[in-house]
């Protein structure tokens, strides 16, 4: 692997923009972001700000780095980033879906709402990785 092409470095930056916002979301607003998204004038079980804020913290280091590879750009020293990448946005998207078997997120349609938004996003970043992993390594 050599370095990284325009298009990866193009799809590195934007996902850690997105990994960067929804930190902000989860990190700094958690009771806008939770009220937002689970109404939360219907008490839920979910609502934890503790584990919410470590979702955050995860997806800032997440979002730092997707910009730091992009700069760096050097395709052996960033690939078992861009492995644990690859891992991370699978498993979570794997999660969500578990988690939309759970009656009570199940019922509320701004969560449905923010659910589908997000796994839209999860499946469009899991497709495009994938893509330019497996074009980048041969």
């Amino acid at each position: 692997m050599a370095e990284i092409s325009k298009g990866y470095k193009i799809a590195l930056v934007v996902f850690g923009a997105i990994g960067l916002l929804y930190a902000v979301l989860y990190l700094i607003l958690t009771d806008f972001y939770y009220t937002m998204v689970y109404n939360m004038a219907v008490p839920t079980p979910y609502y934890d700000p503790g584990v919410a804020r470590g979702v955050g913290i995860a997806l800032l280091c997440l979002g730092i780095f997707n910009i730091l590879a992009a700069i760096r750009a050097e395709g052996e020293n960033i690939r078992i980033y861009l492995e644990f990448g690859i891992l991370w946005l699978i498993v979570t998207l794997i999660t969500s879906i578990i988690n939309l078997f759970t009656l009570e997120v199940a019922s509320n349609l701004s969560y449905m709402l923010n659910f589908w938004i997000a796994t839209a996003i999860l499946i469009v970043m899991v497709v495009v990785s994938v893509y330019f992993y497996l074009k980048e390594i041969k």
